[in-house]
This record gives structure tokens, sequence and C-alpha cells, in this order.
């Protein structure tokens, strides 16, 4: 338990579900994300918390005294991150925008987090690994992040799953982004390394970005040479997720160009299956798919990790472009909805909407797109449903009726949900105006970082 002296200064940074007890004489400032700062005093024994939001503390004591900050894990505290502030419940009806949480998780019962709650146990434990699926459009994939066309170049170091691995790092939930989950559809804008410099198909030896996958799309040899598909990282082991079913090719797996240390066939059943590979001591390792050139060959994701710690695997499979029908295509074991089941993740976080809205897809039928995409990722793990960001063109009133429709497909599937339009303040106006936009859909950097701080707080409190 902390003490402190009389005029001492105590700066505390509060998620959304942390308390502070606090014993002791002092004159303190809230500093809330979302509201005005207030300031009072305190004497003796005070509990301050939770507030639902992330907040900042400040304390200037006038007595010695002592404090503890903890998160509450009371029964009823993710009941009170499911109601607004004067108690209303929220996320479980369709509400409108203004009667729920900016920062609350709704529908986070037992049922709908047991698979959360067992991966955070065995990685605080130390026994084990988690795996998190952010499924999502260019928002996901985070265009604007950087710097180029449409900000997308180096935009994968700053994207927001990157940051939200940072950001549960720096809570105390070690996690990292490793992975290359598909290609992001970013080809539109710029070429993939130019995006993620870590990965780099050898170019005119056969590789290319074209089949529906995932993150956008698979990895597709289609002949042409011995090529190479490369993911450099610094890990000490490596699943290579490759098709089979389909095609008589094969592939070797090396690192830092060294020796075959197996090789992978797409003979077989129709099905993605994951192999395992050692990379050697932790450090910056060259992973090589070196495909034989004796028949195609899709790989649809590449998980790097490093064993000497355990933590949460993020695979991001953004989408620049798609709307939510692209993630329902199940014709190919690399397609999208099939994707999902192979690669298991313990929460898939849906972010869709803004592609839905801009091509007139019905709210009814983007609603049923959830659902599908929901019940693929339901067979491994949990389900967080986001709504999706305010947009220049079409004002929240526009929005509202897919909102309302993210909300019932995650109330019918037993998914969370949690709303990022409305932490933006359900408003492209106020938010750009704060500075969190690139342009007239997407987010800077600092957006992105808010939006994963946020995220990683909506998962620890489960």
């Amino acid at each position: 338990m902390p003490s402190f002296a009389s005029n001492a200064t105590i700066t505390l940074s509060l998620d959304a579900d942390d308390i502070v007890s606090f014993s002791g004489d002092a004159r303190y400032t809230l500093n809330p994300t979302a509201g005005s700062q207030s300031t009072s005093t305190t004497t003796g024994q005070q509990t301050f918390g939770p507030y639902k939001q992330y907040v900042t503390l400040v304390f200037v004591t006038t007595t010695a005294g002592s404090y503890t900050q903890s998160s509450d894990v009371s029964a009823n505290a993710v009941a009170r991150l499911f109601t607004d502030a004067s108690g209303n419940s929220v996320g479980v009806t369709s509400p409108t925008g203004a009667s729920y949480s900016s920062f609350g998780l709704a529908n986070a019962t037992d049922a709908n987090t047991r698979f959360v709650k067992r991966m955070k146990g065995r990685v605080l434990s130390g026994s084990g690994r988690g795996r998190i699926l952010p499924i999502g459009d260019s928002t996901t994939a985070s265009a604007g992040a950087a710097t180029g066309t449409t900000g997308c170049v180096g935009a994968f170091a700053k994207s927001y799953p990157t940051q939200l691995a940072a950001a549960l790092t720096a809570k105390g939930l070690r996690a990292s982004n490793k992975s290359f989950g598909g290609d992001q559809s970013i080809g539109s804008q710029v070429t993939y390394p130019q995006y993620d410099p870590r990965a780099t198909p050898a170019p005119g030896v056969g590789w290319s970005f074209t089949l529906n996958s995932l993150g956008g799309n698979a990895a597709y040899f289609q002949g042409g040479g011995a090529g190479v598909l490369s993911l450099t990282e610094v890990c000490t082991n490596f699943t290579v997720y490759h098709a089979r079913g389909f095609s008589s090719g094969t592939a070797t797996v090396s690192v830092d160009g060294g020796g075959s240390l197996g090789t992978l066939s797409a003979i077989g059943g129709s099905d993605v299956i994951g192999t395992t590979f050692s990379a050697g001591a932790l450090g910056s390792h060259i992973i090589q798919i070196n495909a034989s050139n004796n028949g195609n060959f899709v790989i649809v994701a590449i998980v790097a990790w490093d064993a000497t710690n355990t933590g949460i695997d993020i695979v991001q499979a953004g989408a620049f472009g798609v709307a939510s029908s692209f993630f329902t295509a199940a014709a190919n074991p690399w397609n999208a909805l099939n994707a999902i089941g192979y690669l298991t993740p313990d929460l898939t976080v849906i972010q869709l909407g803004i592609n839905d809205i801009i091509g007139s897809v019905s709210p009814a039928t983007y609603g049923q797109n959830l659902s599908t995409i929901a019940a693929a990722a339901k067979v491994s793990g949990d389900v967080l449903i986001m709504d999706m960001l305010p947009m220049s063109a079409y004002p929240f009133a526009s929005q509202q009726p897919y909102i309302n429709a993210a909300i019932a497909a995650a109330n019918s599937n037993g998914c969370m949900f949690a709303s990022v339009n409305n932490r933006f303040s359900n408003s492209y106006t106020t938010s750009n105006t704060l500075g969190y936009y690139y342009d007239t859909l997407h987010l800077l950097s600092p957006g992105y970082g808010m939006e994963a701080d946020w995220l990683a707080g909506l998962i620890l409190s489960i």
C-alpha cells in the first residue's frame, strides 16, 4: 500500500473499472476523458471510482496517509459498466444515440466472456497464450495512420491492432501484433511492403495477393519460379497456416536463409492447417516460405511469437474498401468465413459498416452479415461487435439504423457490444476538430491510439 507525506502530489491514471481507496486529507482534481474537470477535497477514508471511463486523479495532500488502486472485481462491477450515468441499462435494446455509455461494454455476461477470461488467466498465470482477431475494413487496416497515399505507407506499425497490443502490454496483459494475416486489401492504395515492410513477396516470381481471405487477400503462389514469401519479425517460434485440397503444390520453410525446416503440402483435405516451427533464440528472424514451383500454394496467415514469455497474439484482419459481406465468403477453405475457424481466436473483434453505409447495403443485410461472422467466430471464442466510426458525409442519424442493427446482432448471437462511434462523440465534426481524423473516414495515428487504449480497457474489464 503506497504511503505519502503531507504536501505531496500524487497523479493516478484510472481505467474504466478502477477504484482508489484513499486515506488522508487532500485537495484533488478529477480529469475525465469525457466531461468537465472538477476539483474538491477529501478527508479521512474515501473511495474513488469506478468512473466507467478513463480518468486522471491528481491529489495534493495536506496530511500523511496511504492509498490503493485496483480493478473493481465485485459481482456488480460489470453491471455498473452496463449502465449510463443515470443507472439506465445500455446496449441491450436499440437505444437512441445518447442513451448508452461511451465507454461501457454491453452483454459481458459469463456466457459471453468465458473464452476471454480463460485467455487472460492463461497469459497472466504464465501457463499459455491467447489470440485476438480484429476483423474490419480500412479502419482496422488503419489507413490514415501514417504517410503516403491515404496515409498507408508504414501504417501497419501504427494500426489500431498494433497499438492495441502496446496498450494491453502497458496495462499488464502482454500482447503483440507480430503476425501476417493477409494483405489488408491495401493494394489499391500502396504495395503491401510499403504498408508493412516486414512482409516481402519476392517480385516477379509467382506470389500475389488475389484470393479472398481474412485480412483481405491470402498470399497466393501460381508458379513462375521458385518464389519466396518472407516475414521479418522478432520471435522464437511461428506457425504457418496454409490451404490444402486444391493443388499438389508444396513449399519449404526456412529461417534466415538456412536449410529447410520442413515441407508444407497442399495435398490433403479441403481445409487450412497450421504447422509450427522454431526460429531459434529470441531475435530478429527472416521467416521464409519457399514455393517449390510444382503447383499452386496458398498462405492464409503466419503467426509469430516470443515463447520466452506468455502473451496474446493479435492477428490483424482488416480489408480496405470492403463491406460486411466480404467476410461471409465461404466457397473455399481459405475464404474469410472459413479462415476464422482455422485460426481459432479466443476473441474476435468485429468493426464493420462504413462501406455498407456508403454502398447502401440495407441495415437488415448488414446485421445478418454480422450474425454470420459472429456465428463462425463463436465456435472457438468470444465475440465483440463494435459499430463504425463517425463519417463526414453520413451524420449520426444516417448511421443510427446500422448501429441498431449491430446491437441487435450482438444481442441475438450472444456477443458483447461496444460503441466506438460513441467513443468519438457520435460526431465527425467534433472528433475532427480535436485532431483525430486523417480524412473524411479514417483516423490519424493518435486517433487509432485512443481507440486501442479504449478497447484495451474494455478487454481488461472482462
